[in-house]
């Protein structure tokens, strides 16, 4: 198994649904990654299919290192909104005053 295999194995993939109105079926991305790597199909599984082979062509010749911030991501934990009120009524994240 490649270096990079193992660290996209790593990684969080999401697959959602695309609207009827795009053509439907489901994109695959990592969530570690956004957008910059996606993969798509008419059913989920083939999505997740294609991501993995446009990882492997795309980013084979990208130097292999987790992300500088993937240990303070992993020792900060999700990031939450530290009450329920509308993103407009506070911060976006724990960090900073309370909402109100």
């Amino acid at each position: 198994m490649s270096q990079l295999t193992k660290l996209l194995d790593g990684y969080t993939v999401r697959v959602g649904p695309i609207s009827p109105e795009d053509g439907g079926g489901f994109r695959a991305t990592y969530e570690e990654l956004g957008l910059s790597v996606a993969g798509y199909g008419a059913v989920a599984s083939a999505a997740i299919a294609q991501l993995a082979e446009v990882a492997q062509e795309s980013l084979a010749d990208e130097p292999v290192a987790r992300s500088a911030a993937a240990p303070l991501r992993a020792a900060l934990g999700p990031l939450q909104r530290p009450c329920d009120a509308p993103r407009t009524e506070g911060p976006a994240c724990a960090v900073g005053p309370p909402c109100r």
